[in-house]
């Protein structure tokens, strides 16, 4: 039985159908089906291979550029730090106090090893950072655990 079984038995019961009841469940996943992710990063070959590890988790729909957010829903940003136009940090703050939705979960991906600069990324409101090179592991589990913690 899964765990909605029990509401739609509740449903055809007449006297049990105006009942309240609480699903509490231990299973803590995100549907990754319908994910809108945009990945910001100067590098095709990094966006390729973020592509690649996310496909691995049934992510559908990715997009690449750094001036949708506006334009369209997402759920969530994964970013590079360093980069030619705007770096990490900028976009972070461009999110965070520009952009739709401020509290847009982010995701940085970075080889970026300036503690200071991390430090003035992670207080600007990024979700979570990742090093380069990230494991396959890594890069599929952080984009759940993000997720999970709005």
């Amino acid at each position: 039985m899964t765990g909605t079984d029990p509401e739609f038995e509740m449903r055809d019961d007449e006297e049990l159908m105006q009942s309240a009841f609480m699903l509490i469940s231990s299973e803590s996943s995100i549907d990754t089906e319908n994910l809108q992710i945009l990945i910001v990063d100067d590098s095709g070959m990094s966006r390729n291979h973020i592509r690649r590890v996310l496909g691995a988790m049934d992510i559908e729909t990715i997009r690449e550029a750094d001036k949708l957010i506006n334009q369209h829903y997402f759920d969530l940003v994964i970013s590079d730090y360093n980069m030619p136009e705007m770096n990490g940090q900028e976009l972070v703050d461009y999110i965070r106090t520009q952009s739709g939705p401020p509290g847009l979960p982010i995701l940085m991906v970075t080889s970026e090893s300036n503690e200071n600069r991390l430090a003035a990324v992670q207080k600007s409101g990024v979700s979570a950072i990742c090093d380069k090179p990230f494991t396959t592991e890594t890069i599929q589990s952080l984009p759940q655990q993000i997720l999970l913690d709005l």
